[in-house]
Formats: C-alpha cells, structure tokens, sequence
C-alpha cells in the first residue's frame, strides 16, 4: 500500500502539469502581444533567476524557446536570434532570423551565447502564460498572451493562480535547487568564481584607519582630558565622562592595528587558493580550517610545492616578532580574563602596594589601548610588509609574477574551474 503512495511534490508538480500544461509548439504565436502579470512578482524576485531556470526545467523539462545571440560576420555586431523547439523536442526552428544564420550556428561556425529562455504555459481558460528570463538572464518576467477572444481578467486570475502555484513549489525546493555556497564545495555547474581581494581590502582600511586616527585619537584624548579626575571625584556625571573616552581612547589605533593582522591573513589565504597542491586540496579536506594563519605559513612551501623554492622559510628575527603579533591578535580577540588584568593590589603588613600588570611580562604592543601610539601602527605596518615581502622572496619565479599581479594589484581575483574539478586563474 505504502509503495503507491504518490510522494507530495509528485503530486504538486502533477497538479501544475494538469491544469498549467507545458504549450505545444504550434500554439504558441510567432507574433504576440505580452502584458506582464505583477501578481506577487517581490515574493518571485525573492528568487535568483537561477533557481527559477533549474525549477520550470524540473517541472517542464527544457525552455520551449531561447534566444541567443551570436556575431554578425558582415556587421560584426552582435544579434539576437530566437529559436525554439520542435515537436519532437530533439531539435531547434528559427523564429525571427534567417536560415543561413541558423545553419552557421547549428554547424557550429559561429559561437552562440545563450542569453534568455522562455517557457509558455496554458491557462485553464485557454490562455496562455510565458515565464522568461530577461536582461540576459538576470531578471524574471510573467505575463499572459493578450487574446481578443478571452475575457482578460480571467485569464489574468489564472495566471495568478499559476504564480501561486509555482511559489509553493519555491519554498519546498529552495535549498534542494540552488544552494550556491555548497555548490561552490562541490562544482559541477559553476564555471567561474570571483575572489574578493581580503588581502588589499584590509590593507588600505588599515591605512585609511591610520590616517583617521592621527585626527580623532587628538579628539577622543581631549575629551578623556575634558575634566580634572582630581577635582571632580565626587562628581558622578564628569567621572563617568572621564571613565568612557579613558575606554574609548585607542580605538582607531587598535582597528588599525587589526585590519593589518587582517590583511596579512588574507594575503596566506589567497595564496594557498592560487598555489595550493591539488593533490594536497583534495586529501586535506576545509584546510582553510583545520590550520591556523601560524601554521600554513610554516606549512606554505609544503602544501604550495612547485611554486615555493627548497628549504624556504621566514627568517627568525620576523617570525619571532610575527608570533608576538599573533598572540597579541589573539589577546584582543578573545578577550580573556587573564590577559585583562590592569593592575593587582598586594598589602604586606599593612602596606597597600599597587602593580601595574604591564611590568610583568614583555608586551609586543600595550594591553591597555589608550597607551596605544601612532608608532606602534606603523611597527605593525612595517611588520605585516615584511611578512609579505618574506613571502614573495620564497615563490620561484613565475608563482611570484603570478602573485604580485593579481594579489597586490587587482580589486577582485577571477577562477575558472576545469574540467577535472580543479581551479586555475583567468587570464
């Protein structure tokens, strides 16, 4: 009995097919008025085009009819072709072109590039609907086929009744459909991804932080400054004026300081995404995260082999001041209890004896941010430089080529994924 059971989106789907039928080819008009249908079109835009293509295709198999657009060799312009299926649905008529274009890009002498796809629907009053992707694919568009035969508004209450249909199908399919971050993990229709640029990203925010703070540290200072702690003691209002800027003081020097810790991060990052051993990728699988920045530095001429030379590395002096800088990173962002200790109030035989916690360990920068001084970002800057130019020295050649022209010098890095799985740059 349980093996008849008509799973539910069978029967949806089965229920859209019944009364919303995929049009035959010879009902579809070559020439045709259009008006678009509104209907709850902010709940349908909600929806990457994407996810609308790879629905309909689940429900109505291929797109009826697509347009392309391919070079005119006489014009060098580019045109738009439409083409649809036959009936047989194996093979493609042309719509609004003529033959001998259609003949060039079936036999392959000119390269098309697919750019919309439509897909028409009948209504159960006769009408008919078409479902499109427009603006080369980056916009949904529904609407009805005006007929001077039918009554309009019950060809758009239908239609209506379609849009509503076909969201209740979008709701159970929206992450079975189109899931883009575990398709990015598993490619297999992702062609090309872009790469936000972290590494230039942080380190002009850290640079335009540090401009900032020459102006607004003077300004969160003076407020700090703004009352005498010594003569407004009892004054609760002025203390706690006093209180906050005595928190808020070093903030920008401290963001700065951060972005650059960032940066530095970023550059490892995209050099394992450029370098990295495929064997390597694929054996350690969410490397990103199974190792911290201190390790794939260590590990970088390992797991990156063929683009590092032998026996590479940093040189003890910069990497003894790098692991300050990671632990001191590590300091900010955890925020311990232990690492926020100020001060400590020993009493020996009566004696109150108070111990600044800065004297107590050497310190790669002050615990407390508002000791925090222009000098010490600049530090930090020439750090993270010399961390990348260490980096950069240890590439052979080419990888540093590679790197310098797509790491220190673009916005955004472009990928192109190969047949096999793996990734290369573009260009």
């Amino acid at each position: 009995m349980a093996n008849n059971i008509i799973p539910i989106k069978t029967k949806a789907i089965q229920n859209i097919l019944l009364h919303y039928p995929s049009l035959r080819i010879d009902e579809v008009p070559i020439f045709y008025e259009i008006h678009e249908i509104e209907y709850k079109k902010q709940n349908v835009e909600e929806y990457e085009v994407i996810f609308w293509h790879r629905l309909l295709k689940s429900i109505y198999q291929e797109p009826q009819e697509i347009e392309i657009e391919g070079l005119n060799d006489n014009t060098q312009k580019h045109e738009i072709i439409v083409i649809r299926k036959t009936e047989d649905k194996t093979t493609w008529t042309l719509v609004n072109s003529d033959v001998d274009k259609f003949q060039q890009i079936s036999s392959n002498e000119k390269k098309p590039l697919p750019i919309n796809w439509r897909y028409y629907v009948g209504l159960p009053n006769g009408g008919m609907a078409v479902i499109k992707s427009i603006d080369y694919a980056t916009k949904i568009f529904i609407g009805i086929l005006v007929d001077n035969k039918r009554n309009k508004n019950k060809t758009e209450d239908e239609a209506k009744k379609l849009i509503s249909l076909l969201l209740e199908e979008a709701k159970k399919e929206k992450n079975h459909l189109f899931n883009p971050y575990a398709e990015y993990k598993n490619p297999k229709n992702i062609k090309q991804y872009i790469v936000i640029n972290v590494y230039l990203a942080n380190y002009y925010s850290a640079e335009h932080m540090t401009n900032t703070a020459i102006s607004q540290e003077e300004k969160l200072r003076d407020e700090f400054l703004k009352y005498d702690a010594r003569k407004h003691l009892h004054d609760k209002e002025k203390m706690m004026h006093v209180e906050q800027y005595m928190l808020i003081c070093g903030a920008y020097y401290l963001s700065a300081i951060v972005y650059y810790f960032m940066a530095l991060e970023g550059f490892v990052n995209i050099i394992y995404q450029i370098f990295i051993n495929e064997d390597v990728r694929a054996k350690l699988l969410n490397y990103e995260q199974r190792f911290d920045l201190e390790q794939k530095i260590v590990l970088m001429p390992l797991l990156c082999r063929g683009h590092f030379k032998e026996s590479a590395g940093i040189p003890k002096n910069i990497y003894s001041k790098f692991q300050k800088f990671k632990n001191y990173r590590n300091t900010i962002f955890h925020s311990k209890i232990d690492d926020c200790l100020k001060s400590l109030v020993f009493v020996e035989d009566g004696f109150v004896y108070p111990y600044d916690m800065s004297k107590s360990k050497e310190q790669f920068m002050p615990g407390f941010k508002i000791m925090l001084k222009k000098e010490d970002v600049i530090d930090v800057k020439k750090l993270v430089d010399e961390m990348i130019k260490c980096m950069l020295s240890m590439m052979t050649n080419a990888a540093r080529k590679i790197a310098k022209k797509y790491i220190l010098n673009r916005s955004d890095i472009p990928f192109k994924i190969q047949e096999n799985g793996t990734s290369s740059l573009i260009g």
